[in-house]
């Protein structure tokens, strides 16, 4: 599912944010 390497992606955008 795309969910699974978007579920990160966007984890990582928000931690660097």
């Amino acid at each position: 599912e795309v969910a699974m390497w978007l579920a990160p992606k966007m984890r990582k955008v928000d931690e660097n944010a």
